[in-house]
């Protein structure tokens, strides 16, 4: 099943056991990991589906929750490319059910961030904005009224989570690391009240506050401060400069002479060119006859018995055949990152397929170290080769059980599955 195929699910397909299991199976392919753009359509066509059916799937709550969940799934991993609107509904109104449902939103906000946070700068207005939405959360976590230290009671809802955690540091503590969330989820009242499963959340909520708070506090940006650019000082204009003595006129020294140059000898003057013969025209025939200069007799023998020239026959060479091999990539010829988006599964089988994969990822971590790049922005121009698409449709035709049509082998297949989980552990 494909994206285009779901995007013309009819309601009965729907509601369909089978459908949902391939729709499932689909979303939860690793591919979707590594292509925040086709996780991001493929979210959006389950997203119209149930907006679509709305009122139809309002009494399957069942089969609604499934597709609720694996629409969840898509926007966590294509959380790069989806809008900022969808960033700030999803983390405001369904954060918890995204963790209630196991999904690794911290990894996912790590990947989005990482693209714009490179050489350790930070993007401050993005992570502010994270943070307001995170902060302005009222989904609950627990049943159970939350106790303030200043006797109040507030409902259990993520913000008032994050508040209470935040005044149960110790006074003057602005940064918040492991000890206090481990001190805070052992020592607080209102935390021994939840159930495990609802603590195991808050720390995941804990952890996303702590990794996008603590880079603006030591930077001293906290809160929905926006970049801005320092005014550029203006400079004086560097002095003219001064004329170089080289072409000065040297100066005059009483009772001493100063050297003169020689005076170079003229050119020669110009060789006379032969100048053409000068036609007249408008002369009769016998005024021709007599300015031209007869030829004698010998001129003329010569003339008539000198044998002509041969005709000059072309002769065709052969020409060698020419093969257009510059989509064929060999190890030591990956210079840049660019070579990566040539490589076909020829390049897989040119040696042993260990030691073929072993080269391919020496190049793309040589080739981020030299470019100053994450391995993972490498692998994006990797992912743009006719290799790379042969392993997708191995696992498109893998995931909706019917033979692969495609020139790779199951065994090249998973050793370029594990070649993109050992990058993506880097």
């Amino acid at each position: 099943m494909t994206i285009e195929q779901i995007n013309k699910l009819t309601i009965d397909q729907l509601l369909e056991p089978k459908v949902i299991e391939q729709v499932e199976k689909l979303a939860a392919d690793s591919m979707f990991d590594f292509e925040p753009g086709m996780a991001q359509e493929f979210f959006f066509a389950v997203n119209d589906l149930m907006s679509k059916y709305k009122d139809d799937l309002k009494g399957k709550p069942q089969i609604r929750e499934r597709y609720f969940k694996i629409s969840l799934a898509l926007f966590w991993k294509g959380f790069q490319a989806i809008g900022k609107g969808y960033k700030k509904e999803y983390v405001t109104k369904h954060l918890v059910a995204s963790l209630n449902n196991g999904i690794d939103v911290l990894s996912g906000i790590k990947k989005y961030l990482s693209v714009f946070e490179y050489n350790f700068v930070i993007d401050a207005e993005l992570r502010s904005e994270l943070l307001f939405s995170l902060n302005n959360n009222e989904e609950r976590l627990g049943n159970e009224m939350i106790e303030l230290k200043t006797g109040e009671e507030a409902p259990p809802s993520v913000k008032n989570w994050i508040k209470n955690y935040v005044s149960f540091l110790p006074e003057g503590r602005v940064l918040s690391s492991s000890f206090d969330k481990i001190n805070y989820l052992t020592g607080s009242p209102n935390v021994k009240r939840l159930p495990a499963r609802d603590k195991e959340i808050l720390s995941k909520i804990i952890d996303i506050f702590g990794f996008l708070k603590s880079p603006l506090e030591k930077s001293g940006r906290v809160g929905l401060e926006l970049k801005t650019i320092a005014p550029a000082v203006l400079k004086a204009p560097p002095p003219p400069l001064k004329p170089s003595p080289i072409f000065s006129k040297p100066a005059a020294v009483p009772g001493k002479v100063m050297p003169t140059k020689p005076i170079p000898p003229p050119p020669p003057p110009p060789r006379p060119q032969p100048q053409p013969m000068a036609v007249k025209h408008g002369l009769s025939l016998e005024q021709l006859k007599k300015e031209v200069t007869p030829l004698d007799y010998k001129e003329i023998k010569r003339e008539v018995d000198m044998p002509e020239l041969v005709a000059h026959k072309e002769v065709k060479l052969p020409v060698a055949a020419v093969f257009d091999d510059r989509t064929k990539v060999a190890p030591s010829e990956i210079k840049v990152i660019d070579d990566l988006k040539k490589l076909d599964v020829g390049y897989l089988r040119r040696a042993d397929l260990r030691t073929q994969i072993s080269n391919l990822k020496s190049q793309i971590l040589r080739l981020a170290a030299i470019n100053h790049l994450y391995p993972y922005q490498v692998v994006m121009a990797f992912e743009q080769s006719p290799l790379f698409k042969l392993y997708l449709s191995h696992g498109s035709s893998r995931v909706i059980g019917q033979p692969s049509k495609d020139d790779l082998s199951q065994a090249e297949f998973e050793a370029l599955a594990d070649l993109r989980k050992e990058i993506e552990r880097l």
